[in-house]
C-alpha cells in the first residue's frame, strides 16, 4: 500500500491498491477469526447440535461481507461510517459515528452476559466448563445488571466492590448504590456477593 499523501489543502489522501486477496484477507482478520473460534468453541460444547446456529453465523458472516464489497466500491478512500456518512451530511455522521459506538456497547455486554450465562448454567458436566467455574470470579462495581442477573451468573462467584479511591468509584455513595441495586436479593445471596466470596478467595478473618 502506498504511503499517505497530505495535500496542499491539508487533507489526506489514503490511495488503495490493494488486491482482492489481500483485502479478504484483512476482513477475514478482524471478524473472521472471532467467528473461527465462537464456531469451535461451539462444536466443541454442543457437538452437531450446534450445526444449524453455525450454518446461521456462516450465512450472516457472509452477508456482513457482501456489504462490506458495496460500501468499499462507493467509498474506495475508506475512513469508517463517519467518512461514509459524512457525503449525506455532518449530522448524520456524527449520529452515524455514536451509533456504532452504541452498538459496539451493547453487543459486547450482550455477547459477555450470554456466554457467563451458558457457562455457569447447564453445562456442568463439560469438564472445562465446570474447570472454568470452580476456579473463576468476577468481580464489578456499578452494575446493576450483574445483581439482576446474579442466579444465573452464580452469586458464589460475584465479588462487589466500590473501586475506591479511583474517580469513578461508588464510594462516597456506596451505600445507597448498594440499598437500591441489592434490593431484590436474599439475605444469602447479598452475603455472599458483598463479603463471604472475597473473604473465602483470599482466606479472610470476618
Amino acid at each position: 500500500m502506498a504511503d499517505l499523501i497530505i495535500t496542499e489543502s491539508g487533507a489526506v489522501h489514503r490511495p488503495r491498491n490493494v488486491d482482492w486477496k489481500r483485502a479478504a484477507a484483512l476482513l477475514y482478520g478482524d471478524w473472521g477469526t472471532s467467528k473461527a473460534y465462537v464456531i469451535g468453541l461451539a462444536f466443541l460444547a454442543a457437538g452437531f447440535s450446534s450445526l444449524p446456529i453455525i450454518l446461521a453465523v456462516c450465512a450472516l458472516t457472509g452477508l456482513v461481507g457482501i456489504n462490506y464489497i458495496v460500501i468499499c466500491r462507493h467509498f474506495p478512500d475508506g475512513g469508517g461510517v463517519y467518512s461514509a456518512a459524512r457525503s449525506q451530511g455532518r449530522l448524520l455522521a456524527v449520529v452515524g459515528a455514536l451509533l456504532l459506538l452504541a452498538d459496539l456497547t451493547v453487543t459486547a455486554a450482550l455477547s459477555g452476559w450470554s456466554a457467563l450465562t451458558y457457562i455457569t448454567s447447564g453445562a456442568e458436566h463439560i469438564a472445562w466448563i465446570k474447570l472454568l467455574r470452580d476456579h473463576i470470579a468476577l468481580t464489578f462495581q456499578d452494575d446493576w445488571t450483574a445483581f439482576q442477573f446474579a442466579d444465573q451468573l452464580g452469586p458464589q462467584q460475584l465479588m462487589w466492590a466500590n473501586d475506591f479511591p479511583h474517580s469513578d468509584s461508588t464510594w462516597p455513595w456506596s451505600q445507597d448504590v448498594l440499598a437500591e441495586q441489592t434490593k431484590n436479593l436474599s439475605p444469602l445471596e447479598k452475603d455472599q456477593i458483598l463479603h463471604d466470596n472475597v473473604a473465602e478467595l483470599y482466606h479472610l478473618a470476618i
